[in-house]
């Protein structure tokens, strides 16, 4: 097996790289320029040095010049172990059409924990208390309110701590006969009656859950008997759902908090696949 550098040429075998070569040929070149010359290099530092640059040119591929030779060859070392582009997510969305910014901001943020306590507290102020703690904007929907004999400066009052949001802001407008829905960019105040009947249409992909048309059609059965079994139109609601196969996929026409009680069964679902 011949020797990779020959140590009585400036030669270095063929099968290393052009740039390689260069630099041992470099480097080589600097030994001749160092003699032991009377009043110069003492003798044993010269051999030290001699010691030294044998051992650099032997193990060029030591990390010690990795810039050199990538800049005698063109390359670099970041496009060298530059990653491959990953694929784009095919992540489903779990229901379309997909909120806007604005509305998923306001969707995140009723899940983020809250304390509070206000007494005997207009409406109104606890709302413009809300949006700046939380930067969302509340609409009050008056008109529907004051049909119903609501006023919207009723007083609140109420004290909780560390539960989400949204689950204090459905206690606190139950208690006054009110829900809210987060549509148009908005969180909306209303009553349960007017909220009731405007209803939302969204499609929610289920394929992660169906692999046949049988537990298509379970899936289906089990969110009409479960979530508000009394608002579909079967039993004379205002609710409709419908199958799509293919995709499958439910289309569901029901009130935005309904949506809500689905979508968190529908997450309750996913976990317990998960978890199996």
């Amino acid at each position: 097996m011949q020797p990779f550098l020959n140590p009585w040429t400036t030669s270095v075998d063929g099968s290393r790289s052009p740039a390689l070569d260069s630099l041992l040929k470099r480097r080589l070149s600097l030994l001749g320029q160092m003699s032991p010359e009377p009043g110069g290099t003492s003798p044993r530092l010269w051999w030290f040095a001699v010691a030294l640059s044998g051992v650099v040119l032997l193990f060029p591929a030591v990390r010690f010049d990795r810039a050199e030779l990538q800049a005698g060859d063109g390359t670099s070392e970041s496009a060298a172990e530059e990653p491959k582009p990953k694929s784009k997510s095919t992540q489903v969305p779990l229901f379309l059409p997909i909120p806007s910014p604005k509305e998923a901001y306001i969707i995140h943020a009723l899940d983020d924990e809250i304390s509070f306590n206000y007494v005997e507290q207009p409406l109104s102020v606890v709302m413009d208390d809300w949006a700046e703690k939380f930067g969302i904007q509340f609409f009050l929907d008056k008109r529907a309110l004051e049909d119903v004999g609501l006023d919207s400066e009723a007083l609140i009052t109420i004290e909780l701590n560390g539960v989400r949001f949204r689950s204090a802001l459905r206690m606190m407008l139950r208690y006054h006969g009110m829900a809210y829905s987060v549509e148009d960019d908005v969180l909306r105040i209303s009553t349960q009656e007017e909220l009731e009947l405007d209803n939302l249409t969204r499609v929610y992909p289920v394929s992660d859950l169906c692999s046949n048309s049988k537990e298509h059609d379970l899936l289906r059965d089990t969110l009409s008997t479960i979530v508000a079994p009394e608002s579909w139109d079967d039993v004379g609601g205002q609710g409709g759902m419908m199958l799509l196969s293919p995709p499958r996929s439910l289309v569901i026409s029901q009130s935005y908090q309904v949506h809500e009680e689905i979508l968190d069964l529908l997450t309750a679902l996913r976990k317990l696949r998960d978890q199996r």
